[in-house]
């Protein structure tokens, strides 16, 4: 299940911002790695250092599906995989944008001229 999870946002994340996903990959990781940091801290406090009572491990496993289809839901609800307005160059002004900013820094016939200076 988790799986699932993981393909569907990262890749909602490239479709939504192309320029910044690797900005927002790393900011939503770094908070769902929060998780990693309270599940040993709850858990202890739910098994209450007696790691062989199996009910007690039953509500762990419970609490950590239940977050898992949760926040699955929530990302159903209120994900998108539509591009920003935010990612364009000329996001804050359309009319006026920077040539520069939206031009690719290398052209087709530059790169290939730099590949064949590299080549000889």
């Amino acid at each position: 299940m988790n799986g699932f999870d993981a393909a569907g946002f990262m890749i909602s994340l490239l479709d939504m911002s192309p320029n910044f996903a690797g900005v927002m990959l790393s900011l939503s990781c770094s908070v769902a790695n929060l998780g990693s940091i309270f599940t040993p801290i709850v858990t202890s406090f739910i098994l209450r250092n007696d790691p062989t009572d199996i009910r007690r491990w039953r509500i762990v496993f419970l609490i950590i599906a239940a977050v898992i289809v949760i926040t699955n839901i929530v990302y159903l609800i209120l994900g998108t995989s539509n591009r920003m307005d935010w990612d364009y160059p000329d996001f804050k002004d359309k009319k006026t944008a920077d040539p520069e900013e939206i031009k690719p820094v290398l052209t087709n016939s530059q790169m290939s001229k730099e590949q064949k200076t590299k080549s000889h």
